[in-house]
């Protein structure tokens, strides 16, 4: 899969902070990187640090992995 490359600031912290997450919730490591690496994703896909509305839905929604 080919992910368009808007802006890489940021796609680092979104697979750090979901991991957290993750773990914070008792969700099992595999999940939570397959999580973490979509969450980057899909930070690099917009202009900037952050998605606006990224949210545990909608890295569901666009898994890569």
């Amino acid at each position: 899969m080919h992910t368009h490359i808007a802006d890489p600031t940021g796609a680092g912290d979104a697979l750090t902070a979901t991991l957290i997450y993750g773990y914070l919730n008792n969700i099992p490591m595999e999940e939570a990187l397959r999580l973490g690496v979509s969450a980057a994703s899909l930070t690099l896909r917009y202009p900037g640090t952050v998605v606006p509305d990224l949210s545990l839905e909608k890295i569901y929604d666009q898994l890569v992995i």
